[in-house]
């Protein structure tokens, strides 16, 4: 069995875990149905929600184990902390890191493991939500996405941060506000401009632990010089413009406690539309807990506190009609329409988290809170004219009566458009050669793994052609490597333009390209076809370094898919160095596969 390896950030991520304050507390329901839910996704008999403590696995939910925590040398989890990608194990016996594990040669015998990394603070992975089974098995990209799902959800409950859902009623005699949100513990004050205090809620009372009686009218250098000189500076910041958001930092109360608060400012208007004061609205992310805002805020104040979460937030009433879009929301979507929820597919264009199907009026998130339903990370996209394509993840449901479908519904959105292109361009940038765009190494070994298993299925004869350019040591050493990289992009679109459409091309490294070709009829003729294309584009005279000519060698490996990638990249290579032995622009086949 592999030790368990220890995190650089180890203290870090400790730390992180501490911080969360959940270590050893008792069961939670909630947690159970989200550990259960990942069982019943892959139909597996065992699913915990494990935070790694120093020596110890504590197990805050546990499926199908009668354990709350495990030694950490045995553990699976352990080997999840060093990246943020699901860890995924078919088969522990046959994994050198686990075959002697206790939890694979004794009981439970397991077999199968996959761990989601949960994130905590400062981003640190404090944890795993893991499914494991006593039987080997495959897992499906729909089936990882849906755990991954499942884990944000675990994360946002672990964090005690994230919205959860909006006030049961809006104020009746509010037209702009259909309902408030229910969300992370806010502070709010206000003053005015000379820092005078006017409003001091009661989050306000036990965040700082001064009475609203106590506070009112002092100012608030009175109170916190810390607050105070944190507002001076982010004033300078509104008078700029606009509201300044998430500034972090840290403050003593009166009691002696240090916390760790996020501030954000807006600026408070009068009737005639001029600034004569401040909101402030404050969340302890050092307790991380939830408070629920209630609606008989000011009208002003509870309009502030919306519109300033980066989440768009949307609600219609009993009839249908939408009543509120928050700034987020205005944003992202532009203004509310007055007509009916079945004219809100043909206004909003939006489609679902694949981007594919355009989705009815009655399959939009809001209508189907209206309709009663409650909505768990639902990803869709909308397309607007004149505004960017967008991903949004949703969650909403029905408010005001027992009767869901006559009373409203809420919805909020949050944007993961940043998120989702991240993903991509990681993903493109780990499988792509910078240089020339092509396929990189890692990626081929993928494709040439396919193309032989769809040979060894069908019998069809395919290829591997290896290139290697002749003589550009010489170009660089001549021309410089600025010209060598031109080089080499102008060959690897000259072969991407040579081959068939259904053919792949790579790159592996320094001049040495690869072509994968398959679902060859006459194999011995095709072959030549390919190659004298390939050679007839490339020894074209190059429209840099004076005019160049290109030659390359290429040696060509046959095969019906009895044989693997490794075997073949070497039997391809090994004929191409005998190509390059017999002379420039030489062409060597391999069909010993065959």
């Amino acid at each position: 069995m592999t030790p368990v390896k220890i995190p650089m950030n180890e203290a870090e991520r400790l730390a992180a875990l501490k911080s969360l304050q959940i270590l050893d507390t008792p069961a939670e329901k909630r947690f159970d149905r989200l550990a259960r839910l990942a069982a019943h996704i892959l139909d597996a008999p065992i699913a915990l929600i494990s935070l790694v403590d120093e020596n110890r696995l504590w197990f805050k939910a546990h499926f199908g184990m009668d354990v709350c925590e495990a030694p950490r040398k045995f553990s699976f989890c352990s080997h999840a902390l060093d990246s943020y990608s699901p860890f995924i194990v078919k088969d522990a016996a046959q994994d050198p890191r686990f075959t002697n594990n206790l939890y694979v040669s004794g009981a439970p015998g397991v077999r199968f493991y996959i761990g989601i990394p949960l994130r905590g603070p400062g981003d640190h992975i404090v944890g795993t939500l893991c499914v494991l089974d006593t039987s080997t098995r495959e897992i499906v990209t729909s089936d990882i996405d849906a755990l991954q799902d499942v884990a944000k959800i675990v994360e946002g409950q672990l964090r005690h941060v994230e919205l959860e859902s909006v006030s049961a009623e809006l104020q009746r005699s509010n037209q702009k506000l259909a309902a408030i949100i229910l969300a992370s513990p806010l502070a709010i004050i206000t003053c005015d401009l000379n820092q005078h205090i006017d409003v001091w809620n009661s989050s306000a009372e036990t965040l700082i632990g001064v009475t609203a009686n106590n506070a009112a009218g002092k100012q608030l250098a009175d109170i916190s010089q810390a607050l105070s000189d944190k507002l001076f500076e982010m004033s300078q910041q509104i008078s700029k413009g606009g509201i300044v958001r998430d500034e972090l930092f840290d403050i003593r109360l009166a009691n002696g406690c240090h916390r760790h608060l996020d501030l954000s400012v807006a600026p408070l208007n009068g009737l005639d539309g001029q600034q004569n004061g401040f909101t402030l609205v404050i969340v302890d992310v050092t307790e991380r807990e939830h408070l629920l805002q209630n609606s008989e805020h000011e009208h002003q104040l509870l309009e502030a506190v919306l519109n300033n979460l980066d989440a768009g937030v949307a609600a219609c009433d009993e009839s249908g009609t939408l009543t509120f879009f928050n700034r987020a929301a205005r944003e992202y979507l532009g203004e509310p329409i007055k007509s009916g929820a079945e004219e809100w597919a043909q206004h909003y264009q939006v489609y679902d988290g694949a981007g594919e199907q355009l989705l009815k009026a009655e399959e939009l998130p809001l209508y189907r809170a209206w309709m009663g339903e409650t909505l768990k990370n639902v990803e869709l996209i909308v397309r607007l004219t004149g505004k960017p394509e967008r991903t949004f993840i949703a969650n909403g449901s029905a408010y005001g009566s027992e009767s869901a479908k006559h009373g409203g519904a809420v919805v909020v959105f949050h944007d993961i458009s940043a998120q989702k292109k991240l993903e991509h361009d990681l993903k493109h940038q780990a499988t792509h050669d910078s240089l020339t765009g092509l396929p990189n190494r890692g990626a081929l070994m993928e494709v040439l793994a396919g193309a032989i298993a769809r040979a060894e299925r069908s019998g069809n004869v395919s290829a591997l052609f290896f290139l290697d350019l002749d003589g550009f040591k010489n170009i660089n050493d001549t021309y410089g490597h600025q010209v060598g990289d031109e080089v080499l992009k102008t060959v690897a679109n000259r072969i991407k333009g040579a081959v068939r459409a259904a053919d792949a091309v790579a790159r592996l490294s320094g001049d040495e390209f690869v072509i994968v070709a398959e679902q060859l009829k006459d194999p011995k003729e095709d072959c030549k076809v390919i190659t004298n294309t390939v050679l007839k584009s490339i020894t074209a005279p190059l429209a840099i370094g004076h005019g160049l000519v290109l030659t390359t060698s290429i040696g060509v490996a046959l095969h019906r898919g009895n044989c693997n990638a490794d075997e073949l990249l070497k039997l391809a290579d090994a004929a191409m160095y005998k190509a390059k032995r017999e002379g420039a622009r030489k062409v060597c086949v391999d069909d010993s596969y065959l």
